[in-house]
C-alpha cells in the first residue's frame, strides 16, 4: 500500500471510530489527550478553530495506535524487565514519558512511536559516523537519544532553552549511555540574554511575550554563527516552534553546514517562501516542492557532492 493510500486509510478509520465511539462515550478523546484534544476536534468540527492539519492527523495515528488499528512505529515492545519504571522503549531507547511536565498526546506518540518520525527518519536515513550535529530545539532529547545511540556522531550539541526539558534530555542521555553536550540557551539574532516565556505545554513556551506564563526564565542567547563556530557542526537539525524566521532572518553564513533537517511552522507565505529559498541560494537542494499552504512542514536540505 502506498504512503499516500496508507494515510488515508488512518484518516478515514479513525474518523469512523471517533465518530461510533462519541455518542456512547463521550469523553472518550478527551481522557486519551487529557481533555485538550476533544475541545479542539469539537471546534475544528464546528469551524470555531481550525485545527492544523498536521496536528490533526499526528493525534488520529496515536488513537488507533493505541487501539491496535494503526501500526505502531516501535519495532519491538519490550520486556518490562528492559525498561525501568516511567520510560517507554522508542526506537530501541529508553525514553522518560512518565513526568508531569510531559503532555499526555506527546507521551502518547512516544509510546506508540510517532514521536518526530518523519524528522527522525530523515536524520538516521542521511547521517554518517563523521557529521558533527547541531540540534536547535533538543525538546526531550528523543532525537539526540536515537541519533547518538544508533548511528554514533562524531560529536552533537543540543540546545535547549526550557530548562525544565534540559533535565529531562539529562535523564534520556544518562538511561541510553548517550555522550552529547547540552547547553541550556536559545539561538537568537543576538548574542547576549533574553526573557524566556514557560508554557504548560512544552512546545508553546517561547522568547515571544504571552499571556499568563508559568515561569519568566533568564536564557543566555546566541546567533547562530557563533553556535555553528564553537561546535564546528556540518548537520544543523532545527526544530524551535517558528523561531527558525528569527534565526535566519540576518542571512548567517551557512558554509560549514551541508545538511539540514528543518521544521517549518506555519507563517505568512512570504516569510515560508523566502525561508525555503534562502536555503537554495545558498547552495543546497531539497526533494520537495516550496510550501503551498501555511501548514507545517519537515524539510531535509543538502549541498550536493
Amino acid at each position: 500500500m502506498s504512503e499516500n493510500a496508507d494515510d488515508a486509510l488512518c484518516v478515514s478509520s479513525c474518523r469512523s471510530l471517533i465518530k461510533f465511539i462519541e455518542p456512547v462515550r463521550p469523553t472518550f478523546v478527551g481522557e486519551i489527550f487529557g481533555g485538550r484534544w476533544q475541545w479542539r476536534y469539537h471546534a475544528s468540527r464546528d469551524k470555531e478553530e481550525k485545527m492544523r492539519l498536521p496536528d490533526f492527523y499526528f493525534r488520529l495515528k496515536t488513537i488507533l495506535a493505541r487501539f491496535g488499528l494503526y501500526p505502531a512505529r516501535n519495532e519491538r515492545p519490550g520486556h518490562k524487565e528492559d525498561v525501568p519504571d516511567g520510560f517507554s522503549l522508542f526506537r530501541n531507547c529508553r525514553i522518560l514519558v512518565e513526568d508531569g511536565r510531559i503532555h499526555p498526546y506527546i507521551q502518547e506518540s512516544i509510546v506508540t512511536g510517532y514521536y518526530e518520525d518523519k524528522e527522525i527518519d530523515i536524520v538516521l536515513r542521511n547521517i554518517v559516523s563523521t557529521d558533527r550535529v547541531l540540534e536547535l530545539g533538543a525538546s526531550l532529547g528523543v532525537m539526540s537519544t536515537v541519533t547518538c545511540k544508533t548511528s554514533l556522531p562524531q560529536a552533537y550539541t543540543a540546545i535547549e532553552a526550557n530548562k525544565d526539558l534540559v533535565e529531562i534530555i539529562r535523564r534520556n542521555h544518562a538511561e541510553n549511555n548517550v555522550k552529547c553536550e547540552i547547553i541550556n540557551a536559545a539561538a537568537s539574532r543576538m548574542q547576549g540574554s533574553s526573557e524566556f516565556y514557560v508554557h504548560s505545554q512544552c512546545w508553546a513556551s517561547s522568547l515571544t511575550p504571552f499571556a499568563n506564563p508559568l515561569r519568566v526564565d533568564t536564557i543566555p542567547t546566541f546567533p547562530l554563527e557563533t553556535l555553528l563556530e564553537k561546535t564546528g557542526a556540518n548537520f544543523l537539525i532545527c526544530d524551535i516552534e517558528g523561531g527558525e524566521y528569527e534565526v535566519f532572518e540576518d542571512g548567517p553564513d551557512l558554509s560549514q553546514i551541508d545538511k539540514i533537517c528543518l521544521e517549518l511552522h506555519p507563517n505568512s507565505m512570504e516569510k515560508m517562501t523566502a525561508l525555503y529559498e534562502y536555503f537554495l541560494q545558498q547552495g543546497f537542494t531539497c526533494d520537495k516542492e516550496p510550501p503551498q499552504q501555511p501548514v507545517q512542514y519537515v524539510y531535509f536540505f543538502q549541498k550536493p557532492k
